[in-house]
Order: structure tokens, then C-alpha cells, then sequence
């Protein structure tokens, strides 16, 4: 499932935000649920699964908060 759709699927009041997401994936904050504080996200680079590590998060909040800023 593409990160995007996260609050979209699970609802806005238990993932708040997109940016909230983000976040959470950066290790910025954590969720409030145990099972997710482990949550990772994927890309698939020439069809094999691989890692987006946590700092690589922290390029994707910078954007985000500089919609807001907008």
C-alpha cells in the first residue's frame, strides 16, 4: 500500500495526518500502538523489496512542512 493512502485507509483519527506518518516513520515520534512502533516502509527499486531507512524520512517531512508553510 503506497505510505499516502495510510491515513486515507485507516482513518485520520487513529494516524492523524500524513505528516504524522512521516514522522513516525522518520523516529521523530512513535504511535501510540505498540505493533507500529516497528512500522518500516518499502520501495521496490527493479521489483526487489528494500528498506526506506528512518533519516531517509526526514528529506519527505522537510517537504511536507514546506507545503504548510505555503
Amino acid at each position: 500500500m503506497p505510505v499516502r493512502a495510510i491515513p486515507y485507509v485507516a482513518g485520520w483519527e487513529h494516524l492523524y495526518a500524513p505528516d504524522v506518518v512521516a514522522e513516525n516513520l522518520a523516529r521523530v515520534i512513535c504511535f501510540p500502538f505498540d505493533k507500529l512502533r516497528t512500522l518500516v516502509a518499502h520501495h521496490r527499486p527493479a521489483m526487489k523489496p528494500q528498506q526506506v531507512m528512518p533519516h531517509e524520512w526526514k528529506a519527505v517531512i522537510a517537504k511536507l512542512k514546506g507545503f504548510e508553510t505555503e
